[in-house]
């Protein structure tokens, strides 16, 4: 990942009037070390790459953009509702369709290299060869199958949610710019003591070096949270209650994140990008107070509970 980040380092001078679209290369080639073991480079048009990584990142990002347009859009929630095909829905099921034709090509290279013991050494610390090795337990009911469409929904998911994030990430930055330098002279320093020639090391970026980087992310996270758009459920029986308030079936309810994070009775000034309120001293200041319920496990990590 550290090598994936300087190649996109390298490129994002060639990107300067497309923000979006580098971002979204930057989280292709960082999901591609993670899901395959392949640095894939896409972020750095100045080296060689395989042109399907390049036909993938394109449709990925062209097809999910394109669907979260249309859930905005009433005339395609309406014509879904009737069961009409329009010209977005195709072109993202097209888009949809490329990204899983390159997919399977890499798993079935992939796997037959496996099977000849060919992978590389960072191949065999993917996450596509543990799941595989996982599902060849007698105890596994997972099908093979089931394995790629788990992996191709990682890779194709993460190319527009991660570019989200570091877009985020970047725009806090440049809002606060005490904030930024804080962070690089951070990282400049943990560079100096436990990094390799210059470079980062994932030493470098650990909590224990970086502690400012770790509750930038975390503030980031506060105030521009991954999935803060409201996910909607129909209850489907009555009497289900939370938090002293009863439902009944055909209520519908939202789920988000953001509006907790943004409560000035648990978070002081709200609206200022300040990380120091996620170091140390402050998280164990708040232990015992009601503002403490920020900390919880299920309201600090993205997607609630976070990974599993």
């Amino acid at each position: 990942m550290i090598l994936a980040a300087q190649h996109a380092s390298r490129g994002a001078p060639s990107f300067d009037s497309n923000l979006n679209e580098y971002l979204g290369r930057c989280a292709f080639d960082l999901f591609s070390t993670i899901m395959f073991g392949e640095l894939t480079k896409v972020a750095d048009p100045t080296t060689e790459t395989d042109p399907e990584n390049e036909r993938f990142v394109v449709n990925a990002a062209a097809g999910l953009g394109t669907s979260v347009e249309m859930l905005l859009r009433l005339d395609e929630l309406v014509a879904g509702k009737l069961g009409i095909t329009t010209k977005g829905c195709d072109f993202v099921f097209d888009a949809f369709d490329v990204c899983w034709e390159i997919a399977q090509q890499k798993f079935g290279s992939f796997l037959e290299r496996k099977a000849a013991r060919q992978l590389t050494e960072n191949e065999q610390n993917s996450y596509l060869f543990r799941a595989l090795e996982r599902q060849q337990d007698p105890s596994s009911n997972v099908t093979v199958e089931e394995v790629k469409e788990l992996a191709f929904t990682g890779l194709f998911a993460a190319v527009d949610t991660t570019s989200s994030v570091l877009g985020w990430c970047l725009f806090h930055m440049a809002a606060n710019v005490d904030v930024q330098q804080k962070l690089h002279q951070e990282l400049a320093q943990a560079v100096e003591k436990v990094g390799k020639d210059g470079k980062l090391t994932p030493e470098a970026v650990d909590r224990k070096h970086a502690p400012y980087l770790h509750a930038f992310i975390r503030e980031q996270h506060r105030m521009s949270p991954t999935g803060s758009i409201f996910v909607s459920k129909t209850i489907a029986r009555d009497g289900i209650n939370v938090n002293g308030v009863s439902m009944k079936s055909g209520d519908v309810v939202g789920l988000e994140g953001y509006s907790t994070g943004m409560d000035p009775a648990i978070v002081e000034d709200p609206d200022e990008f300040r990380p120091e309120r996620w170091l140390p001293d402050a998280v164990d200041a708040r232990k015992g107070a009601p503002t403490e319920v920020m900390d919880h496990p299920f309201m600090k990590d993205p997607f609630s509970q976070g990974k599993r």
